[in-house]
């Protein structure tokens, strides 16, 4: 009688302690890791650079890349793209990690969203100091720009003065 009063709390320990034993790292799913870097990322989503998008260039480098698993048979091929701040049907998290289960209310499905929250608040960081950095040089780029217009013009003129016949 007395193994089995002490046999009962530890089976139902065991049972409700064991998914905990077994918790997968949040900075991993699948194949992939976060901080993984480009060349891996490309290699096993089958990729090429043709396929990164560079979103900001200075003063920090932003590149994306987005893989679609495979489609089911019978499923739609329609793909709608994520958002940070698209509303969580499900979270999870750790003190470095968060994943976020999304429901697009487009197409309505589901989409993983996975970051690390100190590189998240980098990133925000640094697309920040992006946005400043870009306000700051419009005027030289627009003034570039309009150079460059007024060049081809005059040589698309001095081309045409070339072959002009009264």
């Amino acid at each position: 009688m007395r193994f089995i009063r002490f046999l009962a709390p530890a089976l139902t320990a065991l049972l409700f302690g064991a998914p905990i034993l077994r918790a997968q790292d949040f900075s991993k799913y699948r194949d992939f890791s976060l901080g993984t870097n480009l060349a891996t990322v490309l290699k096993r989503t089958e990729k090429k650079l043709a396929d990164v998008t560079t979103t900001h260039g200075a003063p920090a480098l932003f590149q994306e890349v987005t893989r679609w698993p495979p489609s089911l048979p019978g499923a739609s091929t329609l793909h709608v793209g994520y958002d940070m701040q698209q509303k969580s049907a499900a979270s999870w998290q750790d003190s470095q990690y968060c994943l976020n289960l999304v429901r697009t209310a487009s197409s309505n499905r589901f989409g993983l969203l996975i970051y690390s929250k100190r590189v998240n608040t980098e990133a925000e960081l640094g697309l920040l100091e992006a946005a400043k950095f870009e306000r700051e040089q419009a005027p030289a780029r627009e003034a570039e720009r309009q150079k460059k217009e007024t060049d081809a013009l005059e040589l698309t003129r001095q081309q045409n003065q070339k072959s002009f016949r009264p």
